[in-house]
């Protein structure tokens, strides 16, 4: 995951633009379940190791995504409350995640849940494709403003 997440971040820092996040989170989303339901259902060392480089590209484009996303349209007297909101929203949310992954894993073995999860990154993938228009029009309207 590591070697994904250092391409991942340096793949956006050098775009150096906001438009277009909103687009490639969402499909960041969508390669995040698409490897998620491969490596559960994977019994070859390689193909699982190769799933967790794309997972680790996919995790932090959206992590960086996201963020620069909330940067972009957050107003500036506001912007430091809403990335420590989102920051506590992130963290909190992988803690409590992992909480539950670990208590389902108990009962129904390691790989249902995560394919399940797999399940739940398309549903958010859904939901991302269907927001990313409007969020990429406030984008362009913060732009011009500034």
């Amino acid at each position: 995951m590591g070697v994904g997440a250092v391409m991942a971040g340096i793949t956006i820092a050098q775009r150096g633009r906001f438009e277009g996040l909103a687009k490639i989170t969402a499909y960041a989303v969508l390669v995040g379940a698409i490897v998620l339901v491969v490596f559960t259902n994977t019994t070859h060392f390689e193909v699982a190791v190769a799933c967790m480089v794309f997972f680790g590209i996919q995790y932090s484009l959206v992590g960086t995504c996201i963020q620069s996303l909330i940067q972009a349209v957050a107003e500036d007297t506001m912007r430091g409350r809403v990335l420590a909101l989102y920051g506590l929203i992130w963290i909190g949310s992988a803690a409590i995640g992992s909480l539950v992954m670990g208590a389902l894993s108990e009962v129904f073995g390691l790989s249902k849940p995560i394919a399940v999860s797999g399940m739940v990154c398309l549903v958010v993938f859904v939901f991302a494709w269907r927001v990313k228009e409007p969020i990429e029009a406030i984008i362009a309207k913060q732009q011009d403003r500034d």
